[in-house]
């Protein structure tokens, strides 16, 4: 805590989700909400491109690692929601961060497999 009795840090949560033991259907709907997903159409004016969030898209996101992410609790319960409607385990922890320790990679850019890559 600082001088007035503020937290030093973010309160924030931990989701870690475990998708080896689902289908392919699921793992590709889990990774559209974890990632978000772009499509592009072809029309008579061009290529559209459309794209839809997914939770690491949000304010204060931050991927840790393979099926690891931070999110504001909010953000967090929300996951915790959309992924136990699929059936897939998932596990909440809440952590502390101090500002000056925020230091998890960036989102990691996903290849044509539609796995991330780093």
């Amino acid at each position: 805590m600082n001088n007035n009795g503020e937290p030093l840090g973010e309160n924030l949560t931990l989701v870690s989700y475990d998708i080896r033991q689902t289908d392919g259907a699921t793992r590709s709907r889990v990774n559209r909400i974890v990632f978000g997903e772009t499509s592009r159409k072809r029309t008579p004016g061009g290529m559209l491109e459309y794209h839809y969030a997914g939770f690491l898209d949000r304010q204060g996101a931050l991927y840790v690692g393979q099926s690891v992410v931070l999110l504001h609790d909010e953000d967090a319960r929300a996951m915790r929601d959309a992924l136990e409607a699929l059936r897939v385990p998932i596990a909440l922890t809440p952590v502390t961060l101090r500002t000056e320790s925020r230091f998890a990679s960036p989102r990691p850019r996903r290849s044509r497999g539609g796995f991330p890559s780093t």
